[in-house]
């Protein structure tokens, strides 16, 4: 498509032009250059003022949105591909329609005065490796880009405008950069201008302030030349330079909006995660999201076509459960246009493909370039967290078991980026490189070499909060762990006091005897038995230096701080030191700080905890939280009498009973578990226990329909008539429902199993502060603060 035209310009007749040349000829200086002139200001439009042409030698000067998405979907093929970056916008030498025009920035040419001479030439130019980062569209001039990628003729980096020698003269362009800041493949030119000598660091022009060109490039500028020349010869001078800069790629942190969540959907694995994932975001989005009003319907997953706020990707044709690892969903903001950018991490697994295909719309564009980076975990999405704004500077961080040495950071108000990279396990110099070009969001470095996943969501998340600061950090802790462990051991079996995990298994689910001994049912006795010694020397190794940094890298209290029970699984081999091999963990009890923000509401992680009697629950929360510095917090319980628990396509309904028959002694319930995992003989007395147990829950009618004997057919969400509270989830709903947060628990032991939780099975897309406040990035950014680091250092 040819480019759209600009209003014409004003003709002037024949007869003035030859008198006006006379003159001109007659009383100018030979010598005189065209001038730049765009958005230097930033204001979202180009008045052609002089305050605004001053600002053009300033940083960041004018803004380049990549232009990374598909703004017309209806120029596609049909069918629709199912790998669609051969078509996005900045794959193609063309302007695709209005709605593209206007993701590109508008840049003018004209004659700064009336003087000009016949045989004056006027040359557009930059850098070689700038002219691979953008593409220059001359205004009615024609579909091919007369600059820069895809210039089909001469080189790319040259532009000669034509006619100047005719009277009057004006060009109009459109421009746009075709990849990120920091990208490997296309890097920024360094050092100085090539054409020509830097004035501008010692001579602004008159009426400017600020910082203007200087000799070192940060990653995403481009320098605009135009160079004036003779006939004879190119003149040293006058000429004139403009500075653009290709839009940031920005990380959104959990208070911004939701717009929609993804998650991969399983029918015959994750079905009954889905169910609760998508209940809890019908409470957060509304109507618009879709749950079946019978657990055990299956979902239909979605296609392109669905615009809904919760998109289910088809697990059958992506079998690849782990959303959040595969992307990140950033953003790019002009002051003319913005859109979404999906940072797509290499992991070589199936959701590439959704990513490369389904996932695109208009307004989400795709960054695939960091080609190269090893598969390993240090380089996905689960390993990149963003801060709220840190309002403050925060000073130097020397290297420590928490992490390398950091240099001080300006205030970010953007926030910043959270990345588990140290040695021994680096992220790749690529991926670092990448997240610093973008200059906004100052890199906070931890070290998550001691885990096996290797994810900094596996111990942090940021939730909003309605009190206080507008964010709390919710941190793993093992000592909440060790209190709440402590304190509920003192409420004996005798009273109604059970196990962590009832029902759960490790992978099979049980369904084989290859997999008795992973059923995953554990005392509080046994568990303080198995896990506190390591879980204590984890604690002082890494994890109390882990929240110092954070602490000062996000100038963070204890106030701000919100402590999440969790033990982490000892490591079959132990060495003195965390971070070598052999030492690695991953959450052993749920990892419920691997939550999903979707608005004020919070998906948790289902912790399938110790649960007591009503009465117990608020005796044992009051000492723990008073334990924890909290005793101005409340006790918030579940209700009682019952609660939810998922029966799976097979499972046994007798064998459904035996998880939840409550005898008075550990030994008794000692019994049911050796005969859920071995098929032992029961007592006589549990048997009766079970029988009785099975009983009570086909007689609840919320369980009406339900099978009497043989297996569960399909999902089905069972009722469970027993007078208890679920600790984990009461402290939870205890610490955060005052902050003005929803908590729903979504059962996502499948995912646990794996290594991971609901923050790793789902993503978000958010809105961009900027749509609703009045910071902007370029008000902040300052590519000569230096905030590098070396993780080995």
């Amino acid at each position: 498509m040819a480019v759209p035209p600009l209003p014409p310009p004003i003709l002037v007749p024949p007869a003035l032009v030859a008198l006006g040349s006379a003159l001109y000829n007659a009383l100018c200086a030979p010598g005189v250059a065209g001038s730049l002139h765009a958005d230097f200001d930033r204001s979202g439009s180009v008045d052609q003022t002089d305050p605004e042409y001053l600002e053009r030698v300033k940083r960041p000067g004018a803004i380049l949105l990549p232009n990374l998405d598909i703004s017309d979907f209806g120029r596609l093929p049909v069918p629709r591909p199912a790998d669609l970056r051969p078509h996005l916008d900045a794959t193609d030498a063309a302007v695709n329609g209005a709605a593209d025009q206007g993701q590109l920035t508008l840049a003018k040419v004209r004659k700064p005065n009336p003087c000009h001479l016949s045989g004056t030439t006027v040359t557009m130019k930059v850098h070689a490796d700038d002219a691979r980062r953008i593409r220059v569209f001359q205004v009615g001039a024609g579909a091919a880009p007369v600059l820069g990628v895809g210039k089909p003729m001469g080189a790319p980096e040259e532009f000669d405008l034509p006619g100047v020698a005719a009277i009057p003269w004006a060009f109009d362009f459109l421009v746009e950069a075709v990849t990120l800041a920091g990208d490997p493949v296309r890097g920024a030119p360094g050092g100085s201008s090539p054409n020509k000598p830097d004035p501008y660091a010692v001579n602004l022009p008159s009426g400017s302030s600020g910082t203007p060109i200087v000799s070192a490039r940060a990653p995403g500028e481009i320098w605009v030349e135009l160079i004036h020349g003779s006939v004879a010869a190119t003149l040293a001078a006058p000429y004139d330079v403009a500075l653009f800069t290709v839009a940031p790629f920005m990380l959104l942190s959990n208070l911004q909006p939701v717009r929609r969540v993804y998650t991969v959907y399983f029918r015959d694995d994750n079905h009954n995660f889905v169910f609760d994932f998508a209940a809890a975001c019908r409470a957060a989005l509304g109507a618009t999201v879709s749950v079946p009003a019978d657990s055990s319907t299956p979902f239909t997953p979605h296609t392109p076509a669905h615009t809904g706020p919760l998109y289910l990707v088809d697990g059958a044709r992506f079998p690849d459960e782990w959303m959040q690892d595969e992307l990140e969903i950033g953003y790019c903001w002009a002051p003319h246009a913005w859109m979404h950018v999906v940072l797509h991490c290499k992991r070589g697994r199936p959701l590439k493909d959704f990513v490369h295909g389904d996932m695109l719309d208009p307004g989400l564009g795709l960054f695939d370039g960091i080609d190269g980076a090893p598969l390993d975990g240090q380089d996905y999405g689960g390993n990149l967290e963003v801060s709220p704004p840190v309002v403050v500077p925060t000073p130097a961080i020397g290297r420590d078991a928490a992490g390398p040495s950091l240099p001080s950071h300006p205030r970010a108000p953007f926030g910043k980026i959270i990345l588990g990279d140290c040695t021994p396990r680096p992220a790749h110099d690529d991926f670092r490189k990448f997240l610093l070009a973008q200059k906004v969001q100052p890199v906070l470095a931890l070290d998550t070499s001691w885990l096996s996943v290797g994810h900094v969501d596996e111990f942090l998340s940021f939730v909003p909060a309605s009190s206080g600061k507008p964010f709390r950090l919710l941190i793993a802790s093992v000592w909440a762990m060790d209190e709440l462990l402590e304190a509920t051991k003192s409420v004996p079996v005798l009273r109604g006091r059970t196990n962590l995990q009832r029902g759960q298994w490790i992978d099979s689910r049980g369904t084989t005897p290859a997999a008795w001994a992973e059923y995953d049912e554990v005392s509080v006795e046994d568990l303080i038995a198995a896990s506190r010694t390591f879980n204590q020397t984890l604690r002082t190794s890494k994890l109390v230096a882990i929240e110092r940094r954070l602490k000062r890298g996000l100038n963070l209290d204890a106030a701000d701080i919100v402590r999440v029970p969790t033990y982490f699984a000892e490591p079959a081999v132990m060495t003195a030191v965390f971070g070598l091999p052999g030492t690695t963990t991953v959450a052993k009890t749920v990892g419920m700080v691997n939550l999903q923000v979707v608005n004020t509401h919070l998906l948790v992680p289902k912790p399938f905890g110790p649960r007591v009697r009503p009465a117990d629950a608020t005796t044992v929360l009051r000492k723990v939280l008073d334990r924890l510095g909290l005793s101005g917090v409340a006790v918030r319980l579940t209700p009682g009498a019952g609660f939810f628990h998922w029966a799976y396509p097979g499972e046994d309904v007798g064998r459904f009973a035996c998880y939840f028959a409550q005898p008075s002694t550990a030994a008794a319930r000692q019994n049911i578990i050796n005969h859920i995992k071995t098929g032992a003989v029961l007592t006589p007395a549990n048997a009766t226990l079970v029988a009785a147990t099975r009983a009570a829950i086909l007689a609840d009618p919320r369980n009406a329909g339900a099978p009497a004997a043989g297996t569960f057919p399909t999902w089905r969400k069972m009722w469970i008539p027993e007078d208890t509270v679920d600790l984990l989830e009461a402290y939870m709903l205890s610490v955060l429902e005052p902050l003005g947060l929803t908590v729903h628990f979504v059962d996502d032991w499948y995912y646990h199993a794996g290594m991971g939780e609901v923050h790793c099975g789902s993503n978000a897309r958010r809105e961009p502060p900027e749509l609703n406040g009045a910071a902007r990035w370029w008000d902040s950014y300052d590519p000569d603060v230096n905030t590098n680091y070396d993780p080995a250092a």
